[in-house]
């Protein structure tokens, strides 16, 4: 399956206040109601660090539901230095499974950002639940045969 990924520019989220939060500033209504992936990340000079990936059906109607979520706004509010920003891609497939279209787009990125080793996600957890883990045991068998594997369950 082919899936591409159309980012649109990034928003530059506002500071987070007890008087305000994240998204005062921007017109939640200007984002499309297409199926995407969306990324929280935060800036500081050239660094950039994920914060958060997810994935929408209908990216207007998570985002706005994400903006409520207390948990993922304090841990965007308690990240290190750095102006928050929020991106945004429409998928493109020809797949009739949208859902594993997003699950695969979502999943990627998130591997990507956990290989790179630099990013302090906040969605980690639970990203193995998909995968089965074979492990050899017995013989030493390296180089030949890892001693474990994660395989894709779905």
């Amino acid at each position: 399956m082919k899936i591409k990924l159309d980012w649109q520019e990034p928003w530059q989220l506002g500071d987070f206040t007890d008087e305000g939060n994240y998204h005062d500033n921007l017109d939640l209504n200007d984002i499309s109601e297409e199926a995407g992936i969306y990324i929280f990340y935060r800036q500081f000079g050239d660094t950039q660090q994920c914060l958060y990936v997810g994935q929408a059906i209908n990216l207007r109607s998570r985002l706005k539901q994400q903006f409520k979520y207390l948990d993922l706004m304090k841990h965007l509010k308690n990240s290190k230095k750095g102006g928050k920003y929020l991106v945004f891609a429409t998928l493109k497939t020809r797949s009739q499974n949208i859902n594993h279209a997003l699950n695969q787009a979502e999943r990627g990125l998130i591997m990507e950002f956990m290989d790179e080793g630099k990013h302090d996600l906040f969605n980690k957890i639970g990203l193995y639940e998909h995968y089965d883990l074979v492990e050899s045991i017995g013989e030493n068998i390296q180089p030949l045969i890892n001693q474990e594997l994660w395989v894709y369950s779905k």
